[in-house]
């Protein structure tokens, strides 16, 4: 199976699975069965003469066979035509369409909308998840900050004053009060204890803290709950 790999301006075509087959209006239904279940997803972008016509359905699949008894999608009606990124599209961008679209795929068109390939969600989260460092051993701590008031160059010398680096950074505005900000921060050390002391000396507000080994007991739960929220 085709793996990601992070890219380094993290744009859209870098993203792209170039196994995943297009298929046809002509195309049987039993063999696009047969490739949703190889690539374990239930969208497959539907694409002639390099156009894109939208995404086909496992559900409309089985569908089109008990309206219409036929094995093409000659009578398939082909949805989420809307539904694309384009190829130099920023991650941030895509995962934007992520979260507005109920989708397994995103296809990739160009700057002329001709299809040139598709991401799978889940090989994305994966490639989000490897950017974010989760992989790597050490803590996570998340701050609670006022957004006027936000300096990563102050919290990176807080960090770095315990000998300790950030290895990844996460910001997020609270929608129920738009000038507070949580900052997550992932950290190269399993110790969180002097980081914590040296935050609280400066007035940051702890909201959570989680040890290497909380995040290893946590993992699988934690990802079993965003792939659900992807409705994977």
């Amino acid at each position: 199976m085709h793996q990601i790999t992070e890219g380094t301006s993290m744009i859209a075509q870098e993203y792209i699975n170039q196994l995943v087959p297009s298929v046809q209006k002509g195309d049987p239904t039993d063999k696009i069965f047969d490739w949703m279940d190889e690539f374990g997803v239930q969208q497959l972008p539907v694409v002639e003469n390099g156009k894109y016509y939208g995404i086909i359905s496992e559900s409309d699949l089985f569908d089109l066979d008990l309206t219409h008894g036929v094995n093409s999608l000659e009578y398939a009606l082909i949805k989420h035509q809307e539904v694309y990124v384009t190829q130099y599209m920023h991650l941030y961008e895509v995962l934007y369409a992520v979260e507005e679209h109920d989708t397994d795929i995103l296809p990739v068109l160009d700057d002329q909308k001709h299809y040139i390939g598709s991401i799978i969600i889940k090989d994305l989260v994966k490639a989000v998840a490897s950017m974010f460092a989760s992989q790597m051993p050490g803590g996570i701590v998340v701050l609670q900050v006022d957004a006027i008031q936000y300096s990563l160059a102050e919290i990176s010398r807080l960090v770095e004053s315990n000998n300790t680096r950030i290895l990844s950074t996460y910001i997020q505005h609270i929608p129920d009060d738009p000038q507070k900000m949580l900052v997550t921060l992932k950290v190269n050390t399993k110790d969180l204890s002097y980081i914590i002391a040296t935050f609280e000396r400066f007035n940051y507000q702890i909201i959570s803290q989680f040890s290497d080994e909380d995040v290893r007991n946590n993992r699988s739960e934690r990802i079993q709950m965003l792939l659900k929220y992807l409705e994977l």
